[in-house]
């Protein structure tokens, strides 16, 4: 392998483990409110399962955003956290069948949570990657 090839396969690898991170702790936290609000007839694997892929599909949408913002120089931890909270909420909003009915007033209850969520994913992510990014520069 040459030391290109290494060099894009690291920067990779280290890149899908940060999406991945912190796509698992929003969906692990989302699942955890779903199950801890609702309980009893909801299975938390299955809760677990669906909130990753939701996760992951916020994830595709943010990726081409926050490229942006690391063009703009604009990529700390607060505008990881803006971008997850409201990437989050316009997804849920946007994908939501409740979103149709007379009752959407109803969404800032339950979009606020999972967009609190998304913040939270967005944030482990951005720190995963600069953590990886720090111990990777760092000279032994």
């Amino acid at each position: 392998m040459s030391l290109g090839t290494a060099r894009v396969a690291g920067a990779l690898w280290r890149f899908l483990l940060a999406l991945a991170t912190g796509v698992a702790c929003g969906a692990l936290l989302a699942a955890t409110y779903v199950y801890s609000a609702f309980g009893g007839p909801l299975v938390f694997g299955g809760l677990l399962v669906v909130t990753i892929f939701y996760g992951a599909a916020i994830a595709a949408i943010c990726i081409p955003i926050w490229l942006i913002f690391r063009r703009l120089e604009c990529d700390g931890a607060l505008a990881a956290a803006a971008l997850g909270f409201l990437a989050t909420a316009m997804f849920l909003l946007l994908t939501n069948p409740t979103a149709d009915e007379v009752r959407a007033h109803l969404m800032t209850y339950t979009v606020l949570p999972y967009a609190v969520c998304g913040a939270v994913g967005a944030v482990t992510t951005w720190w995963v990657g600069r953590k990886l990014i720090d111990d990777y520069a760092r000279p032994d």
